[in-house]
């Protein structure tokens, strides 16, 4: 989660420095290389979609938002939340799409 958060490219976690520090928390921790590193991002996105495509079966009513902001490294994205009530009629807020925004 720290390599997707932070916007970090896959191959930061086959930097020797990075194992080091890595090795310092947890001797006995094996880093997972890029490609597998890849494939536990998809997995972990495809149950994420799945559990927003669910949630959403159960609501009548929905509101969207947009919002646009700029990362660290000066990238544009464009993003698009849903929210709803839930029955206990709290607010309740999904992400259902960020997109890179090229020319900005």
């Amino acid at each position: 989660m720290f390599v997707i958060t932070a916007g970090l490219p896959f191959r930061c976690v086959e930097n020797k420095y990075f194992k080091k520090f890595s090795e310092g928390l947890k001797s006995t921790y094996k880093m997972p290389n890029r490609k597998k590193i890849s494939i536990l991002v998809d997995n972990y996105y495809d149950k994420k979609k799945k559990r927003v495509e669910e949630k959403l079966k159960e609501v009548e009513k929905i509101t969207l938002t947009t919002d646009c902001w700029s990362s660290v490294q000066n990238f544009s994205y464009l993003a698009l939340t849903a929210h709803y009530l839930n029955p206990k009629m709290k607010i309740e807020s999904l992400c259902l799409a960020v997109n890179h925004i090229l020319g900005i």
